[in-house]
């Protein structure tokens, strides 16, 4: 709270003016305090000296009785006929008591005389005759309370003073109205008021001539300064003549102002110096990352198109592989399917077993034979499936190769997006460049990522079609197996009709299974014919690619030698 209301000169000063017009107020307080205090204690003291002085009188009487001049009735009449028209103030008078609170005395009220008032109290309840006795057994005193003032309708203050008579132990005393003083305080006040207004008017307008010449000069010298702050170098700074402290802060801050405008342009002119040195120097920095980066990425490129080419052979090579798979399979299955009618023609001639057993065997060794070269192409379509496996995994090799370099590639934009971006506005055209090699990096990236999908595809296929095979295989082996049994015992078994008979249902039954598995095996070498398709569509546009990136290379590289 202090430090805002201390926070600008004009708040000091107004805190100042208002600090002195409290000061002058309260002083005029405290005079006023003081004086009603110091008129009181007179007006105590002249009490005390009234008492004093009747008291004095009434001694005489008392030692004229004393010495038989007079006798003590006599005396006493005397001394208070002596204080009875005594006055003094504004109708002020003595009066007088004994110890009972019978009163002696009182001039403006003589029909209390000769009556007991001690249980008299004043406006505010207190005993007042009681009191006034207290304070003259005491030796004397004041005591203060609230009477009824002549003239008046409601009780105000009153000081009184009671002292004790020697001799006679009368109480002697006298008192007078407080706002007798209040009036002296009042006139004085007012005064003393009118005084104190004046001197606070006259601070107050001399206060606000100097905030007047203090504020306006500091808050132009202060708007001076905010444009200095603000790089307005050529401005004139106000009060700079002014022969005041001012005028020293005003001539100081035009001097800083010389010597900032002069730092200002030996900065501008250090800073051309630079800009031409950086310039100069981003042009060699960009020469040489255009010769780093033309160097490297035509590598990159290269080994993509070497890639390429050799994805695309291998694709070939897959397609042949694919072809030759089908015509095979479709040759099984068709051997398959005569195995099946041969098979079936023994069943159906089963009944002249016993007149064409020679026919039989004949029969039987032919399905051997079958079976023997069925065997064979199987173990040919499973190995020739497992080099398409081998084939597949060759590619996906060839694939992370290419994303690996899709990688690099994307590496080398950022790097020249950044190195474009530092170079400001000489490098747009570089960043437009690297935005389309990164660009063309992503598309890489999306096509590898196709491509291996695919060749995923392919392996799953092989697998499936190897799995096959070896199904295929194994029901073949077991036919052949079998014909060379019944080709072994024929001739042992002519007795044994019926067993011939099982086995050639047996035989009939494996046919079924093995045309069924050839059938499978053949739709199993359409899915790899196409996926083979597939890559190789694949790697055709992984070579469009590549030339693609290499031609935006050379027009980056040449973009960047031309700027």
């Amino acid at each position: 709270m202090l430090a805002r209301l201390f926070s600008s000169i004009s708040s000091k000063l107004m805190v100042v003016i208002a600090m002195s017009v409290v000061a002058m107020a309260s002083g005029t307080y405290f005079a006023n305090h003081i004086m009603r205090e110091e008129l009181l204690n007179q007006k105590e003291s002249e009490l005390r000296h009234l008492v004093e002085g009747s008291i004095s009188l009434m001694s005489r009487f008392v030692d004229l009785a004393k010495k038989g001049d007079m006798t003590e009735a006599d005396a006493k009449k005397a001394a208070l006929a002596a204080l009875r028209g005594f006055r003094f103030g504004d109708g002020n008078y003595i009066f007088v008591y004994e110890p009972d609170g019978i009163n002696l005395l009182t001039a403006p009220r003589p029909e209390l005389e000769g009556k007991s008032l001690i249980d008299m109290k004043d406006a505010a309840g207190n005993f007042l005759i009681r009191g006034l006795l207290a304070k003259a057994a005491a030796g004397g005193g004041r005591l203060d309370y609230l009477w009824v003032k002549p003239g008046d309708a409601v009780a105000s203050a009153k000081m009184s003073y009671a002292a004790t008579v020697p001799g006679w132990n009368w109480m002697v005393g006298t008192g007078f109205h407080v706002a007798d003083v209040e009036i002296v305080v009042r006139e004085h006040t007012s005064t003393l008021v009118t005084m104190s207004g004046g001197a606070v008017l006259l601070l107050i307008l001399a206060g606000a001539l100097v905030y007047r010449s203090i504020t306006r000069p500091l808050a132009r010298l202060t708007t001076a300064m905010e444009r200095l702050r603000a790089g307005e170098l050529d401005i004139e700074i106000p009060g700079a003549r002014r022969p005041d402290e001012i005028g020293l802060i005003a001539r100081a801050v035009d001097a800083a102002r010389q010597d900032q405008r002069q730092r200002a342009e030996a900065e501008m002119r250090a800073e051309a110096d630079r800009q031409v040195a950086d310039k100069e120097n981003r042009r060699q920095a960009l020469l040489t990352v255009t010769r780093e980066f033309e160097g490297s990425v035509k590598v990159s490129a290269n080994g993509i198109e070497r890639n390429a080419i050799g994805f695309l052979s291998t694709s070939d090579k897959l397609i042949a592989m694919a072809a030759e798979t089908k015509t095979r399979v479709e040759a099984n299955a068709q051997e398959s399917a005569a195995a099946r009618d041969s098979v079936e023609t023994v069943a159906g001639a089963a009944e002249e077993l016993s007149s064409s057993i020679h026919a039989i065997v004949s029969q039987v060794n032919s399905a051997a034979s079958l079976t023997r070269q069925a065997v064979t192409e199987m173990a040919n379509a499973t190995e020739v499936i497992r080099s398409l496996e081998q084939a597949s995994a060759e590619i996906g090799n060839v694939v992370a190769l290419i994303q690996a370099i899709a990688d690099q590639t994307n590496l080398l934009a950022l790097n020249a997006t950044i190195e474009a971006a530092r170079a400001g506005e000489a490098g747009r055209g570089f960043a437009i460049v690297a935005s389309e090699v990164k660009s063309l990096a992503s598309q890489t990236t999306t096509a590898t990522d196709q491509i291996s999908h695919r060749i995923e595809l392919i392996q799953a296929t092989t697998k499936r079609a190897a799995d096959a095979t070896l199904s295929v295989g194994k029901s073949i082996g077991t036919v052949s197996t079998i014909s060379e049994a019944i080709a072994c015992t024929l001739g042992e078994q002519n007795s044994a009709v019926g067993e011939i008979s099982r086995a050639i249902t047996s035989t009939a039954t494996a046919t079924d299974a093995l045309a069924a598995n050839m059938s499978k095996l053949l739709e199993f070498s359409n899915d790899t014919d196409a996926v083979a398709h597939a890559v190789a569509t694949s790697a055709r546009d992984l070579k469009a690619e590549s030339n693609e990136l290499n031609t935006q290379i050379d027009r980056f590289v040449g973009g960047l030698k031309a700027g």
